[in-house]
């Protein structure tokens, strides 16, 4: 959430015909998408049960990748600025473009905030058992588990958790 809050904000200054504004929310923009990247991945990586991994692994990537390619394609609707110097100079839709990841992130954290509630299961693994928290993991592994030995699963699940964060 973190991340796509900060690619809003970072979006902002790249509207402004300033190249120091333009430098600066590229870089902040570049921030906020590098931890998108990464924390995308952790998340896939902590939500995904292992016999799953191979068919979402891909999606980290496909995403940035249609990102480019949306992007790109957007940029065909801009005037040539060889064959129409003017037109080039008047033309503002670039700042579609530019606003375009702004937009997509909203869209992002409004998913995050309403749909995408629940705390991934290692979250609550690591919560007091009986909490609030701990119950929200067993609500995960139903909705993530179809068998029916959801609880063996779960408690699968918490004991290989408890052996690997042992101090």
């Amino acid at each position: 959430m973190l991340t796509n809050l900060v690619c809003i904000i970072a979006v902002i200054p790249t509207v402004f015909e300033n190249i120091y504004m333009i430098i600066i929310g590229k870089f902040f923009f570049g921030l906020s998408a590098g931890g998108l990247i990464v924390s995308s991945s952790i998340y896939l990586n902590e939500t995904v049960p292992a016999e799953h991994s191979s068919a979402f692994g891909f999606t980290t990537n496909f995403g940035v990748i249609t990102g480019i390619m949306t992007c790109l394609l957007m940029g065909i609707g801009l005037p040539d600025p060889e064959t129409d110097v003017q037109a080039a100079k008047d033309d503002t839709n670039w700042i579609i473009i530019t606003l375009t990841p702004a937009i997509i992130s909203f869209c992002g954290l409004l998913n995050w905030i309403f749909v995408f509630k629940l705390e991934c299961v290692k979250a609550c693994l690591s919560a007091e058992q009986g909490s609030a928290l701990f119950d929200e993991g067993k609500t995960h592994v139903n909705k993530i588990y179809p068998s029916v030995d959801r609880d063996q699963i779960f408690q699968e699940l918490l004991d290989a958790h408890l052996e690997g964060n042992k101090d």
